[in-house]
């Protein structure tokens, strides 16, 4: 006679049964694999801090380095939240900040809510100061990033300045008309030899997935391109003009190309 359980059904009687903080570990990579619901994973997570013996703060520390090796992303923002929630619950607060900045970092590649999205990443800034340095550089450069990308120029340059990230402070100011603090951001990169982060995490998008949103980084491009003659950074303009040309291609927008072949015959013909 075979039993007609769920697979959920059967690990959640299992970890109600075992005190050992490994097994429940394994239950819960068991579930993963399997790939059962979420609820069930967080359901997981919470009876491990149950039969843990380690100190809260420790066994949320490792609960982050089980999920931080997960490859499937949902998961990994289900247990983040659960880790957030517990962290703030008691007061372990580098915990509560590393793993906010996790979930961020997972929805801010939701390009359809980039700016309900800012709005969550926004409210890190409370518990900033207690991510380590690294983790600091990389939220106020992808907020920074975040910020300019849905055109607020003004906190893309406050973001921007804890880190000096040139690139975006120096097209914010130019695409404002602040031409003069633009230039002076160049110069800054020119006196330091600051090396430029780029913007792969926001442009790298599928023309088939989402040809409005692919048209509009490729104007954006296009502005980079015109910016870069501006200040005789030629081939910073070509290397942006290709990126324009290839998206603009690639949603098919023939004035659009016919216009970059006009800048490209007319500034960057006498050197090819």
């Amino acid at each position: 006679m075979v039993l007609d359980i769920p697979i959920e059904d059967l690990i959640m009687g299992y970890i109600e049964v075992v005190r050992s903080t490994e097994l429940v570990l394994v239950a819960m990579q068991e579930a993963i694999s399997r790939n059962l619901s979420s609820q069930l994973i967080y359901n997981i997570a919470a009876k491990y801090l149950e039969v843990s013996r380690e100190l809260t703060e420790d066994s949320l520390e490792r609960i982050y380095t089980f999920t931080s090796n997960l490859h499937e992303s949902s998961y990994q923002l289900t247990l983040y939240k659960f880790i957030s929630e517990y962290a703030d619950h008691y007061s372990v607060r580098s915990i509560l900040a590393v793993s906010l900045l996790q979930i961020y970092l997972i929805e801010r590649n939701q390009f359809n809510k980039l700016v309900e999205v800012y709005e969550t990443g926004k409210h890190i800034l409370h518990h900033v100061r207690f991510l380590q340095l690294q983790d600091q550089i990389t939220y106020y450069y992808k907020l920074g990033a975040h910020a300019y990308h849905i055109r607020k120029f003004e906190d893309c340059i406050t973001y921007c300045q804890r880190l000096v990230a040139i690139d975006y402070i120096s097209f914010s100011y130019y695409l404002m008309g602040q031409y003069d603090m633009a230039e002076k951001y160049v110069n800054i990169l020119k006196e330091f030899n600051y090396p430029f982060i780029y913007e792969k995490d926001f442009v790298e998008c599928q023309a088939s997935a989402n040809p409005t949103l692919t048209g509009e980084y490729a104007e954006y491009y296009a502005t980079k391109s015109e910016y870069y003659l501006k200040i005789l950074a030629y081939d910073q303009a070509f290397q942006a003009w290709i990126k324009s040309m290839t998206m603009y291609t690639a949603v098919d927008r023939p004035s659009n190309v016919f216009m970059l072949l006009q800048i490209f015959k007319k500034c960057f013909g006498k050197y090819v």
